[in-house]
């Protein structure tokens, strides 16, 4: 699965593109908690809008679950990025992001939220950095 990492100076933007299978999210997390700015980033945003159609039929609430305790295991308690925000306009995605947000506890402080838009997740990690 082709996916960009863009550093936004207070975070990181990871574009996922193509077909996407699960171990590659693996990949994507070690290449964004071992990014050599990660202490100051308040924010990465993960946005599965490009993902294919064919990629989305095969993940799974399993998945996800799984991913959230590997994730765990990568990025540690340490405090940044303090906010996650997970993209995608596609029902079984956002389904997808709810089972990683349920299946492990995160950093105190850490927010994680679904965004139908990146837009709207553009507005949320805003809105947080204001107040």
């Amino acid at each position: 699965m082709p996916f960009t990492i863009i550093d936004e100076g207070d975070g990181l933007l990871v574009s996922l593109t193509g077909f996407a299978v699960p171990y590659e999210f693996v990949e994507i997390a070690e290449a964004t908690a071992a990014h050599p700015d990660r202490e100051r980033h308040a924010y990465h945003v993960f946005d599965f809008s490009g993902i294919d159609g064919d990629a989305l039929f095969a993940l799974t609430e399993a998945i996800g679950a799984g991913h959230a305790a590997r994730s765990r295991e990568i990025f540690g308690d340490r405090p940044n990025p303090r906010m996650t925000a997970l993209v995608s306009p596609n029902t079984k995605m956002q389904i997808v992001f709810q089972a990683f947000i349920d299946g492990g506890p995160r950093p105190p402080g850490h927010a994680i939220r679904i965004f139908p838009t990146l837009r709207a997740a553009r507005g949320w990690i805003r809105e947080q950095q204001a107040g």
